[in-house]
C-alpha cells in the first residue's frame, strides 16, 4: 500500500505545480514579465491556509483567507518592483521569496524544515487511499478551472487583433 500512496501524493504534487506552471506561463509568456517569486506567494497563501486550519478555522475560509492574503502581500510587493526593469524585477521579487524561505525555515511555528501538518479536507473515510484520491480530484479539478482561465485568457487576446472596427 506504501507505493501507492506515494504515488498518489506524487500527482497531486504534478497537479499543483502544473497550477503554477499555468499561472508562470500567463505571466511571462503573455505579459513578458519574468517573476521568479512566485513561489513565495504560493508560500503565503499555503501558510495562511495551514495556520487558520490549526486554529479550527473551516476550510472555506481558510482558502478564501490564504488567496487573499497572497494576493495582498503580492500587491505590496509589486508596487515597489514594478517600478523596476528587465532583469531587476526578477532579482527583486527572488529576493522577497529567499527572504520568506529563510523566515519559514528558521521559524518554529513553521514547522521548521518539515512544514506543517494540516489536517485533512474531507471527513476521514477510514482509507488513506479514499483521502488521497479525493485530493487528487479536487487538485485536478482547480487545475482544469485554471486551464480554462488560461486558455480563454491567450484565446482572447488572439482574437483582439482580429476584430476590425467600422
Amino acid at each position: 500500500m506504501g507505493p501507492l500512496l506515494y504515488v498518489c501524493d506524487l500527482i497531486v504534487y504534478i497537479g499543483i505545480f502544473g497550477i503554477i506552471a499555468l499561472s508562470l506561463n500567463l505571466e511571462f509568456g503573455f505579459a513578458g514579465l519574468a517573476n521568479f517569486g512566485k513561489v513565495a506567494f504560493f508560500l503565503v497563501g499555503a501558510y495562511t491556509y495551514a495556520l487558520l486550519s490549526q486554529i479550527g478555522v473551516p476550510f472555506y475560509l481558510c482558502l478564501t483567507a490564504g488567496a487573499l492574503t497572497s494576493a495582498i502581500i503580492g500587491f505590496l510587493v509589486s508596487l515597489p518592483a514594478l517600478r523596476l526593469r528587465a532583469d531587476y524585477l526578477a532579482i527583486a521579487v527572488l529576493a522577497f521569496g529567499e527572504i520568506l524561505r529563510l523566515i519559514v525555515k528558521s521559524e518554529s511555528f513553521a514547522g521548521g524544515n518539515w512544514g506543517m501538518r494540516v489536517s485533512p479536507i474531507f471527513p476521514s473515510t477510514g482509507s488513506y487511499l479514499t483521502y488521497r484520491l479525493e485530493n487528487i480530484g479536487l487538485v485536478f479539478l482547480c487545475l482544469f478551472i485554471c486551464f480554462l482561465v488560461a486558455h480563454n485568457q491567450s484565446y482572447y487576446q488572439n482574437q483582439e487583433c482580429y476584430t476590425y472596427t467600422i
